[in-house]
């Protein structure tokens, strides 16, 4: 369903569409302490016209909204949420399976700071095993990186290449260090030990090996 134009001559603002998401974070700045009306002034996010209308059209919004308005009363302190929610934690892990810093997937209006995500990572064990698992992802998207940037290397960029392999190898040792790191061992339950890749950049007729894994 689309999201409902702002109310007011001259009025400028994108129109948005309903999401879980995003819902989510409206609730959590508004139970960290901040007003309906702040939010709504980001640019990024929909109006207060819009934001009522979805309250009426998605009946379990509109009881979250109401609940974030209690807690937001009792936290009068503004500024990025603390309060753990599940759809949060789960929008912020899927932006880190996209590849995506901590820093860069909390880099959204209404996200917490990565701090407040250590935090929950030590108080909610279902978020800290849903952030390791989105790490492991992440460094199995790492590893397939490499094959992509050596397949789009030239020899005009054989170096810049090599410097990128060798992060994305790094990243993902470190994320996976059984899986990816140095010292990964033999038979470690997922199909074997640490993955052998060798790949052969041709650069001014001699083959330069660039061994990955």
């Amino acid at each position: 369903m689309s999201d409902l134009p702002v109310a007011g001559p001259g009025a400028r603002r994108r129109w948005h569409r309903y999401s879980l998401a995003l819902a989510s974070v409206i609730c959590e700045r508004i139970a960290a302490g901040e007003t309906l009306l702040g939010i709504c002034r980001d640019p990024e996010m929909p109006c207060r016209f819009s934001v009522r209308a979805w309250s009426l059209q998605h009946p379990s919004f509109g009881a979250r909204l109401a609940q974030a308005r209690v807690e937001g009363r009792h936290n009068p302190r503004g500024g990025r949420p603390t309060t753990y929610h599940p759809q949060v934690a789960g929008l912020i892990c899927q932006r880190l399976v996209a590849g995506m810093t901590l820093d860069e997937a909390c880099d959204l209006p209404g996200l917490p700071v990565s701090q407040t995500v250590f935090d929950w990572i030590e108080r909610y064990p279902q978020f800290a095993d849903a952030y390791r698992r989105a790490r492991m992802l992440q460094a199995h998207r790492r590893f397939d990186q490499v094959w992509e940037i050596a397949q789009a290397a030239t020899p005009e960029t054989a170096y810049a290449a090599r410097v990128k392999i060798e992060a994305a190898r790094w990243q993902a040792g470190r994320l996976a260090p059984k899986r990816y790191g140095p010292k990964a061992e033999d038979g470690d339950g997922e199909g074997g030990g640490r993955p052998q890749v060798n790949v052969f950049i041709q650069k001014f007729g001699e083959d330069e090996a660039v061994p990955v894994g």
